[in-house]
């Protein structure tokens, strides 16, 4: 992900990187036995700021998935990545796709209990749809 285009703004530095966030966790966290939010991926942030303007020059995001078998099944009590919850808890918006909504409709993601308690799959989808639209 390169942000130095996204960053450019009259929010600060800070609040601009924050607004990409939702697109990380989404792709890039899922639950495990331990954790509701659990990041499965390396991440390494790199930010180039000029230092007298206090402006940022850019910015690059390089990450590096951790658990590749995770795409392909879970453990007991575990969930794949939240972005496949997301989107099925909003797949009707997308009718030309002709699916049904509720991530226990799809085999792929319905193994194990589809809903957490602390988390919102509805409410982060309307979050990541916010961040794509910020870029």
């Amino acid at each position: 992900l390169y942000a130095s285009e996204v960053l450019t703004s009259e929010e600060g530095i800070e609040d601009r990187i924050l607004d990409v966030n939702p697109i990380l966790e989404a792709f890039g966290n899922a639950k495990t036995a331990r954790n509701n939010n659990s990041s499965r991926f390396g991440k390494w942030i790199e930010i180039l700021v000029d230092p007298i303007a206090m402006r940022l020059n850019g910015a690059t995001v390089t990450d590096y998935l951790l658990e590749v078998t995770r795409v392909c099944s879970q453990g007991p009590h575990e969930r794949n990545y939240h972005v496949f919850y997301q989107l099925a808890k909003h797949a009707t918006d997308f009718a030309s796709l002709q699916l049904q909504a509720g991530p226990e409709k799809f085999a792929y993601i319905n193994k194990n209990p589809v809903a957490v308690a602390e988390l919102d799959d509805a409410d982060g989808f309307l979050q990541l749809r916010k961040a794509f639209a910020s870029l």
